[in-house]
């Protein structure tokens, strides 16, 4: 059995089926934000179904199905539960599914780079050539743990050059760390989100009604503006 999954990119109204390898396939999952081949180029997109397809089968497709890229890390962007409702506003508002979605969940947030500077060897023979490379290395000897190059630019005004001199004298070493923040669906949640609301009898009413609507599929008037 091989699994497919569809998946839509925005903004493009079709889904399109690639297969999953076998060592992907319990990672990938609905909801899921995937890097996909598409044509020459590699595009981002959002799986909205999976199944199980037997080779045979899948032998006997009159297109190429392509694999996802080994390389594509996914990253949960919504629950499976969700595409019910954002089949419903698609269907409501005339959109195309992966148009909702798009607009729907938050874009990646790019990854950021942290330079943090640390000292390799307090060396006695090492003879600055300025007061701002001695003032430095003094202030990185002294810290207990690696120091924010922000910080040491901050504190000293000109301090790139010198930072860069010190590194040549393989006295300190600058390390990059990246960050990047993802949509996390599963973390803990906050306690402010826990707070019990007391509805009235009518806000009761009407929020059933909304439930009800967004259920059925069915269109419904909840507001009248003059």
């Amino acid at each position: 059995m091989e699994k497919h999954v569809n998946v839509v990119i925005p903004p493009l109204k079709q889904a399109f089926t690639y297969s999953v390898s076998e060592k992907q396939s319990s990672e990938i999952k609905v909801g899921d934000r995937v890097e996909v081949p598409f044509g020459r180029r590699r595009a981002s997109g959002f799986v909205i179904s999976q199944s199980l397809v037997s080779n045979s089968d899948s032998a006997k497709t009159s297109y190429e199905i392509k694999q996802l890229d080994a390389e594509s890390n996914a990253h949960s962007c919504f629950r499976p539960s969700d595409l019910h409702f954002y089949n419903w506003i698609a269907d409501y508002y005339g959109a195309s599914l992966a148009d909702v979605i798009d607009v729907a969940v938050p874009h990646s947030v790019p990854k950021k780079t942290l330079k943090f500077v640390h000292v390799i060897k307090k060396s006695a023979d090492f003879n600055p050539r300025s007061k701002l490379q001695k003032n430095i290395f003094e202030f990185i000897s002294n810290s207990e743990s690696n120091v924010d190059y922000r910080r040491i630019l901050g504190q000293f005004p000109g301090a790139s050059s010198a930072l860069k001199k010190l590194k040549q004298e393989g006295l300190i070493d600058i390390l990059e760390e990246e960050q990047s923040l993802e949509v996390n669906l599963t973390g803990t949640i906050p306690d402010w989100t826990k707070k019990t609301i007391s509805l009235n009898e009518d806000q009761t009413a009407a929020t059933k009604r909304i439930d009800e609507s967004v259920l059925s599929s069915k269109s419904d008037i909840f507001l009248y503006t003059a």
